[in-house]
């Protein structure tokens, strides 16, 4: 449809990146809830997710700076750039959690982090100009958002922390999958 993106390639090309980029950081993140659990080798472990949400955090980016050039409504462009800089924070929560004695800096960045992208997916969700469905898949990932934020506070939780922190990133995987999926069906 005219008027939601300038090249409707760009716009899919960049969705199904931020899609695969979306896709493995929170998968890595399931395996580092569950590494987290076991005792001595478990850090060795999440080091190398770290590394690799790093990896796939890049790979979100790109994309999502193929949707945000291709979008004709400025502030959709603002949406999709609010999900952009909190990925930024999140790369650089990832490296400073993989730094032993400042890890904790690295989770109060991971905050930030989510809370930018929380932003931006509100402002796609409430959107005058995507397309509806693209507006539907926003919000799941909105709802994603919401719940990896309330996972990340009980997480806290001594020993049952971790258990909790695995099932909230289950369902932000689940919620993630189906709000990007929407998103790229949609047409443009």
């Amino acid at each position: 449809m005219p008027g939601y993106v300038s090249s409707p390639a760009i716009w899919k090309d960049g969705v199904k990146k931020a899609y695969y980029g979306f896709l493995g950081f929170t998968f890595l993140d399931i395996l580092a809830a569950i590494f987290s659990i076991i005792p001595v080798i478990g850090w060795i472990l999440n080091i190398v997710v770290a590394i690799l949400i790093i990896i796939c955090y890049v790979y979100f980016l790109i994309g999502l700076k193929g949707m945000r050039s291709s979008l004709v409504n400025l502030d959709d462009a603002a949406a999709v750039n609010n999900i952009y800089t909190g990925s930024i924070i999140g790369i650089v929560g990832a490296i400073v959690f993989a730094i032993p004695l400042i890890s904790f800096v690295g989770g109060i960045l991971s905050i930030i982090a989510y809370v930018m992208m929380l932003l931006g997916y509100n402002k796609m969700r409430n959107s005058v100009s995507l397309p509806p469905l693209a507006k539907s898949g926003a919000f799941l990932l909105f709802i994603a958002m919401i719940v990896e934020l309330i996972a990340g506070f009980l997480g806290f939780i001594p020993f049952a922390g971790a258990i909790i922190g695995a099932i909230g990133s289950v369902a932000v995987f689940v919620l993630g999958l189906m709000g990007w999926k929407k998103i790229s069906d949609s047409e443009l």
